[in-house]
């Protein structure tokens, strides 16, 4: 859900990714945070990292592992199915493990030093089971855990106007 469009940048020079609807819209079935994937369901050892700018009032998610995105599977999903690093513009970090139908399963969970007037980075890195979370090149979490082992990327925000911009996806050896 959501809209994501290109357009110049803030704060940088460049086109930029945007989420552009800021009132979330009345749903009709499920209305998941917004959020747009790529890749290949097969994928399982990968980095993936991107820079984001997030407003006052927004949130940033980086999400990996996305082995199902059928939102009707589970009306009140937030996120696909997979593992969610979410930032809000307040610091507050949370790495989560999201399946359809169950509880959301908090990994990992901190606060940094977030300037909203500047751009930041969030990276995920996904071994075997080991998962690391690094904002702003500091590592903030690794855990272990073997719920989600393939499956695509995703970015992902608020209904607000969060941006990102060099997105790159590397498989790990």
């Amino acid at each position: 859900d959501g809209a994501y469009e290109v357009h110049p940048c803030s704060g940088r020079t460049g086109r930029c990714l945007e989420q552009v609807i800021t009132q979330k819209p009345i749903p009709w079935g499920p209305l998941p945070d917004p959020w747009t994937l790529a890749g290949d369901i097969h994928w399982n050892d990968y980095r993936e990292r991107t820079d984001f700018r997030v407003p006052a009032d927004g949130i940033a998610t980086l999400i990996g592992r996305i082995d199902s995105a059928d939102v009707f599977q589970d009306q009140k999903a937030r996120y696909p199915s997979g593992y969610v690093l979410r930032i809000e513009a307040d610091g507050h970090w949370t790495l989560l493990s999201t399946v359809y139908k169950k509880a959301d399963k908090e990994l990992a969970a901190g606060q940094i030093a977030l300037d909203t007037s500047r751009w930041h980075s969030m990276e995920l890195n996904f071994q075997d089971s080991t998962i690391q979370a690094t904002v702003d090149g500091k590592s903030v979490a690794q855990v272990e855990d073997q719920t989600h082992t393939h499956g695509m990327i995703g970015l992902g925000s608020g209904w607000n106007r969060t941006s990102f911009d060099n997105f790159v996806v590397e498989a790990v050896r």
